[in-house]
């Protein structure tokens, strides 16, 4: 886990690991949400930082994609292997906050988080053409405009 003020595993106390984050700036709190590995112990925190109103979209895109959604996209919930519980709601509650317009524009995504959003954009694609829909997708009318790129490209 990406270390912020002593938050790192050293940290093993869930109140403590949220008090540290709460004392740091929003800017902090989104550098750190962009650069954590969801390592076991993280969603507290992770969860935390994604209800904040300053987390913008691509913020948020870029840490949905991090969680590693597509491990568990055609999963139900009582299917989801004991033990990734919690990261499955994590993932559930950002997808819904993305949908919703929760997050607001802010930073423009680099080309390495456009390929990702690219590619998981490409893969619902795919889903509908077959009939299909995993459990997370992702509105194209709140990405593509905000992220500034086309559904063609």
């Amino acid at each position: 886990m990406k270390s912020m003020g002593g938050l790192g595993r050293v940290c093993a106390d869930t109140q403590d690991r949220l008090e540290r984050v709460r004392k740091t700036s929003p800017a902090e709190q989104r550098e750190f949400a962009r650069g954590c590995d969801w390592s076991p112990g993280t969603t507290d925190v992770l969860g935390w930082i994604m209800a904040q109103r300053h987390v913008d979209l691509t913020t948020a895109v870029c840490v949905f994609l991090n969680g590693q959604p597509e491990r568990f996209n055609y999963f139900s919930k009582r299917d989801v292997p004991e033990g990734f519980a919690a990261e499955c709601r994590l993932l559930d509650n950002i997808c819904q906050r993305i949908n919703c317009g929760f997050y607001l524009p802010g930073t423009s995504p680099g080309p390495e988080l456009m390929a990702r959003v690219r590619s998981w954009m490409a893969a619902q694609a795919e889903d509908r053409a077959e009939a299909k829909r995993g459990r997370w997708v992702l509105s194209d009318e709140i990405l593509m405009p905000v992220l500034g790129c086309d559904e063609d490209a």
